[in-house]
């Protein structure tokens, strides 16, 4: 795993012709994410918890029987709790909550006891994948594995061209 907020930066130097950058679950324990990203201020406390109030009545109203609200509102502890310290009772209960009241008294319990922690930029995305990934380079015919062998992509004629526009190192001539 690279340092945290290298990871768009890498992505932007190594494909200046990004058009976009997909960021997924970092979003969920930093939703300021891509505001911090275009360097604006960093999440606050009081922004998180309106978020997670919004997701709650969302999943509240969208999901049937309170059994399915509660396992997706504990689903989603995983990546909330990231953005808080000291809180592993209180986040050990939400887990083990049986109804939503047991719920509601392990979050309450979970905010008393633990101590949000601002991260600046990107400190809360990540991309992962093997270290050697950033090595790696395609050896075509040469290559004993046989893991990418016979495999069929179809891409737009657009898409095509854009790609044979890439320097060969990096991709072109391989298409």
């Amino acid at each position: 795993m690279w340092k945290p907020g290298e990871d768009i930066l890498f992505l932007q130097e190594q494909f200046p012709e990004i058009q976009g950058i997909m960021c997924g679950r970092g979003l969920l324990s930093n939703p300021a994410l891509f505001r911090e990203a275009r360097g604006g201020k960093a999440l606050q406390e009081g922004e998180f918890k309106d978020f997670l109030r919004l997701v709650e009545e969302n999943f509240a109203n969208e999901i049937q029987g309170e059994r399915n609200v509660l396992a997706k509102y504990k689903e989603f502890w995983s990546y909330f709790a990231k953005s808080y310290k000291g809180g592993e009772k209180g986040l050990k209960e939400i887990r083990k909550a049986k109804d939503l009241a047991e719920y509601k008294a392990a979050k309450y319990r979970f905010f008393a006891e633990s101590h949000f922690q601002a991260k600046e930029g990107l400190s809360l995305c990540f991309l992962e994948y093997p270290l050697f990934i950033r090595i790696f380079a395609c050896i075509g015919k040469a290559c004993k594995d046989s893991c990418c062998r016979d495999w069929l992509i179809d891409i737009d004629f657009e898409t095509a061209e854009k790609y044979q526009k890439y320097r060969a190192a990096l991709l072109g001539e391989k298409l």
